[in-house]
């Protein structure tokens, strides 16, 4: 991590990626500039291409102290290259995943930059989307949409999400908003599970506990909820074993990484009604591959409701994502520390999950 040393006037440039959605949030970055007038000049590139960023001139480049990227590792790699006093680079999201690769890790440590992340800013989307999963399969919305589509009025009962046990894994940010809802929207009974600081209280978390109590409660909750970020450490954590303590009753959802899971013992676990169903807006393979379980099993299929890796792509996690940067710029040219300051690691990561 570098060693800032703060500077009045900011020379910024935003390193476009290929795709509108990003692109999308850039220009609500953008939209905070112009409050900051003289102090920032800003620079973009069309396409994230390494004779794009040099078509800028080596005037420019020498001049860029700062960027703002998605998760692209190419972005990292030109950006450390061919801007010699680069000091601070913005991922536009919280997952940085995608950059734990040993040569980003490396290139980064040995370089003066810090960087910094967009934590905080898709806590309520993935957090809605939790509580909507375990609602989802409560209320029996896949049978009723079955019902309807056969024109069939059919008397059953449902269930209640209140006052239920939910256990959370990996209680930062987006845990807490979790549980948050669910105790003060549902008076849910609250588990956690985090790596460290677990003699901390936390807010609407009746217990709180380490992996080692991961599998003792995994049999008292009705929802389990996966929130864990991708580490050396967190990598397929939830395997077959983890799903058999379930209660046949269960909800698995996962709104952490796909690759937390070992995802052929969870298609196993529905195939086999070993719990009741699974939410989910990632999984190991993105996108899916077309010959996918939770596209053709049909069981598979009918117990899973999923989204695409885009519950977050809404206008309070953008905005979100935006005054974080806005944020940490405002720190930036005043001298004031960073905040989201991100340490990568390819061994187990010092994140508060």
């Amino acid at each position: 991590m570098g060693d800032l040393k703060m500077q009045r006037v900011l020379n910024l440039l935003f390193l476009q990626s290929a795709r509108p959605d990003h692109d999308f949030i850039m220009s609500r970055l953008k939209a905070r500039l112009p409050k900051f007038q003289d102090q920032v000049k800003v620079y973009s590139i069309p396409e994230l291409k390494e004779e794009h960023l040099l078509a800028l001139g080596p005037q420019v480049l020498s001049e860029i102290n700062a960027g703002v990227i998605n998760h692209q590792k190419d972005a990292v790699r030109l950006a450390i290259k061919h801007l010699p006093n680069l000091r601070w680079l913005n991922c536009i999201f919280t997952g940085l995943d995608s950059l734990l690769s040993p040569d980003i890790c490396d290139l980064i440590e040995k370089s003066n930059v810090t960087l910094t992340n967009a934590r905080r800013a898709s806590s309520i989307p993935l957090a809605e989307f939790s509580i909507t999963s375990c609602l989802y399969f409560a209320k029996k919305i896949p049978q009723f949409d079955e019902w309807k589509r056969r024109k069939e009025w059919t008397y059953t009962t449902v269930d209640d999400i209140t006052k239920k046990t939910i256990l959370i894994v990996g209680v930062g940010e987006i845990g807490l908003e979790t549980a948050r809802m669910a105790k003060q929207g549902f008076r849910m009974r609250v588990l956690g599970i985090r790596r460290r600081f677990l003699d901390q209280t936390l807010p609407n978390v009746d217990l709180v506990g380490g992996y080692a109590e991961l599998e003792k409660w995994l049999p008292e909750a009705d929802y389990v909820v996966n929130c864990l970020p991708l580490t050396a450490e967190t990598r397929n954590l939830f395997k077959w074993e983890h799903f058999t303590l379930m209660k046949r009753s269960a909800v698995f959802v996962n709104v952490g990484r796909g690759t937390t899971v070992d995802e052929e013992a969870l298609i196993r676990a529905l195939r086999e009604d070993i719990i009741a169903g699974a939410g989910l807006d990632v999984f190991s393979q993105e996108p899916l591959p077309i010959e996918s379980p939770f596209y053709n099993d049909p069981k598979v299929r009918e117990k899973t409701f999923m989204t695409f890796h885009t519950i977050d792509e809404t206008t309070i996690a953008q905005e979100e994502s935006a005054n974080v940067f806005e944020d940490n710029l405002d720190r930036y040219i005043s001298g004031k520390p960073l905040t989201n300051i991100c340490l990568l690691y390819t061994s187990p990561s010092p994140r508060d999950s």
